[in-house]
């Protein structure tokens, strides 16, 4: 778990088994009202903080008028009750032990209030100097919000996604899922192991075999053991290694870059931490495909959606050790025309490749997209996908080149000339400059040269303009999409070729076998000047397949804002 940071813990009924005692103190506060405690409304309010608790409970007990009353009256049992001593969970401080040898640091994130988890802690032993509280009543919204879990993330100095949440409560899980942390739940009395499968996902970026972590683990019992928490090695969601020089690497580039992955549909963003170790951020894109970005902007096709994400960041200016951070501005809603590559032109005109229609098109301020230009081959634009026109290259910043799996002018007719149907059209002429390629991609225009994968067999190479003929360069281990260049290197994305018949019967299955190689997921680094892949990062888990790679100059280390965590609401920028 060396991608992990910090340890941030709940308290009550986690670290100390305070929630009979809770329980106790409500029902002598609400027996004084001739009420009794039932099981149904006690599990609701587990894990709340006390504000939330006493709506909660003038709700269900019709006690509206006493809100007041009851706050103080529940403050002053538990203060009496608390004064006897609350009985510490069983393996907490071989816990805590642990974290101390290993350095870890460790916060605690509580629905309580400060005064009530001081006095716990003091009880403990653990109220150190310096030792980092986040309390219920310190933020505006208690758990399941993420709130307390961002407050406790921020004042540890680390990122959420870098920190391993403990919880015992449902309310508690869904707010360290919402933050953004890795979650190991701990169900006690009132929860199973079932409330806490969330619909979450995680990865684990690592260079050699090490424990890593989903984002929601389940210890059937609520005993913390420290070898059963740091040592353990629950399922795999993702993983992430690369080869041992890929981080120098990226140092030397001097930038960043992101990928997608639309078959999981995620969106990373790979950086360097300030300890020059890899930093690794993703969020959720349904079917997350095409990319660009100038390291201002980035754009992303989405299943019916392509986004626009702008930096809120003022050059030099850093937001928890980020120095990009990308914001959500602006959503088109296209419906599901299967967009591939994205470019934006010398006048900021965004296009792509609407493959579904078998065009070139832009954006629309009042329909889904509007048409600029389609193969002279291509009859009429209907949602056929024709030729499975899937790729895009700018030349002086106007569209230039796209590729098409055929030259079909019929419903789904590329299927029939997959193997060496292929073509690269000249947007200018309409003319065909290059064919009998297999399942071309990612066209791209660099140093004077037009790049391209053709992906059917491999191959990564250039097309020679003046004879119309594909040069491969390299030959990577994988059905490739997704091309970007940083310098005198290209950094290509490889997916495994489906179990299907798009797949099958592919010069690649021959190429592979010829090499004795599997299929890889993941990136290569291929340098222009001597076609050897100098570099590699390999992707594991569930993840199979990568669609596009953007390379984002002069950043170091970039963050998205997810649209549904609470700082989204509260990063305001003006323009001015």
């Amino acid at each position: 778990m060396s991608y992990l940071k910090a340890v941030v813990f709940d308290l009550d009924g986690l670290m100390v088994d305070s929630e009979p005692v809770s329980r106790q103190a409500w029902e002598q506060v609400l027996q004084g009202y001739g009420h009794t405690l039932d099981n149904v409304t006690y599990t609701r309010m587990v894990g709340l903080r006390m504000d939330d608790t006493i709506q909660l409970v003038a709700e269900t007990f019709g006690l509206a008028a006493a809100v007041a009353e009851l706050a103080e009256q529940k403050q002053q049992t538990m203060a009496v009750l608390r004064a006897q001593g609350i009985p510490v969970m069983p393996g907490l401080m071989r816990l805590v032990g642990e974290l101390e040898k290993r350095a870890l640091p460790w916060a605690v994130a509580t629905s309580s209030r400060r005064t009530h988890a001081e006095e716990i802690l003091a009880q403990l032993g653990l109220l150190t100097d310096g030792r980092v509280l986040a309390t219920g009543d310190e933020v505006q919204y208690g758990k399941p919000a993420p709130d307390l879990y961002l407050l406790a993330a921020g004042r540890l100095g680390v990122v959420p996604q870098e920190c391993l949440a403990l919880e015992d409560s449902v309310p508690g899980g869904r707010a360290a899922i919402a933050a953004g942390m890795v979650l190991v739940a701990v169900p006690g009395g009132h929860a199973t192991p079932a409330d806490f499968h969330f619909p979450t996902t995680s990865f684990a970026p690592s260079t050699k075999s090490r424990p890593t972590w989903t984002r929601c683990c389940c210890h059937p019992n609520s005993k913390l053991s420290g070898e059963q928490l740091l040592l353990g090695e629950p399922d795999v969601k993702f993983e992430l290694f690369t080869s041992r020089n890929f981080a120098g690497w990226l140092a030397r580039q001097g930038a960043s870059f992101g990928f997608s992955t639309y078959q999981t549909g995620k969106l990373f963003l790979v950086g360097l931490q300030p300890n020059g170790r890899l930093s690794i951020f993703e969020r959720t894109f349904n079917r997350a495909m095409g990319l660009w970005s100038d390291s201002q902007t980035i754009y992303l096709s989405t299943l019916y959606q392509l986004w626009r994400f702008e930096n809120a960041l003022a050059p030099g200016e850093l937001h928890d050790g980020y120095d990009r951070l990308y914001l959500p501005q602006v959503a088109y809603t296209t419906g599901d025309i299967d967009i591939h590559d994205i470019a934006v032109t010398g006048d900021g005109q965004v296009l792509f490749a609407n493959t579904l229609f078998s065009c070139l098109a832009t954006v629309s301020q009042t329909h889904s997209f509007r048409p600029l230009w389609q193969p002279p081959f291509i009859s009429r634009l209907a949602a056929e996908d024709r030729c499975h026109l899937n790729g895009l290259a700018l030349q002086d910043g106007r569209p230039a080149y796209v590729t098409a799996v055929s030259r079909s002018d019929a419903a789904d007719g590329w299927r029939d000339r997959r193997q060496d149907g292929g073509i690269v059209l000249e947007v200018a002429t309409g003319e065909i400059v290059c064919a009998g390629l297999s399942m071309p991609h990612s066209p791209r225009w660099h140093a004077g040269r037009l790049w391209l994968l053709n992906s059917g067999t491999g191959d990564f190479g250039s097309v020679d303009l003046a004879t119309g003929r594909f040069k491969p360069v390299t030959f990577c281990p994988g059905y490739l999409r997704g091309l970007a260049f940083s310098g005198n290197y290209a950094l290509i994305g490889s997916s495994l070729p489906r179990d299907n018949k798009t797949f099958a019967g592919l010069a690649l299955d021959q190429r592979l076998a010829e090499k004795n190689v599997e299929p890889r997921c993941g990136l290569f680094v291929v340098s222009l000047q001597t076609g050897d892949v100098v570099e590699w990062v390999r992707i594991g888990g569930l993840a199979h397949e990568l669609y596009d790679i953007v390379v984002l100059p002069g950043v170091r280390r970039p963050m998205f804002l997810g649209l549904k965590t609470d700082e989204i609401r509260r990063m305001i920028t003006l323009e001015l």
